[in-house]
């Protein structure tokens, strides 16, 4: 879906810089092109209702991911899963 709220930026030791975003149904991952494109990269489901707020924060190679919705939680995602090809997944 492409509608939501947040998002937040984190750079890889190697330079490269990614976004992690809020939206409806979860948080899509992307990558920050040298020529400013942004290259989709993966989603995580949110496992809970919809809902048009879901907020974001980083934390070292973290990203924190919460929201108002019924049962949904936080989500502790590490960043460093999106700079090398690996399947987006939650950490436990």
């Amino acid at each position: 879906m492409g509608r939501g709220s947040s998002s937040w930026g984190w750079t890889a030791p190697d330079g490269r810089e990614f976004v992690a975003i809020g939206q409806m149904d979860g948080a899509a991952f992307a990558e920050i092109t040298k020529d400013g494109q942004l290259q989709y990269l993966g989603r995580l489901p949110a496992y809970s209702v919809n809902s048009m707020w879901r907020e974001i924060r980083g934390f070292k190679n973290y990203m924190v991911i919460g929201s108002e919705a019924a049962n949904h939680g936080i989500q502790v995602f590490d960043m460093r899963k999106v700079s090398k090809p690996a399947v987006v997944e939650t950490l436990y």
